[in-house]
């Protein structure tokens, strides 16, 4: 299982929450320029958790639930969780 600090939506507000999630149930990640655009705005002031920085990127992780695909919106970019994902393969020594 791998931890992401996920925003969930309320109403017009973003709120972090930790999400863990089994990488081999991820099947797509992209950026979602629409959030991380509105992230970025003057406006954005109120909307999104204290403690994020303008620089941070908004991606999209897709994931299988069953026969249906969900999507989660996650702090960090694609190559970022890219790298987490496959970074955390190890093999077991007995």
């Amino acid at each position: 299982m791998i931890r992401f600090e996920a925003l969930k939506r309320h109403g017009t507000q973003y709120m972090l929450q930790s999400i863990y999630l089994n990488p081999a149930w991820i099947v797509r990640i992209h950026e979602n320029q629409n959030v991380t655009k509105d992230f970025h705005g003057d406006h954005a002031k109120g909307k999104f958790p204290e403690g994020l920085d303008y620089r941070h990127i908004l991606s999209d992780v897709v994931y299988v639930n069953g026969n249906t695909t969900k999507s989660i919106l996650v702090i960090g970019s694609p190559e970022l969780i890219y790298n987490k994902i496959n970074g955390n393969k190890s093999i077991l020594r007995g």
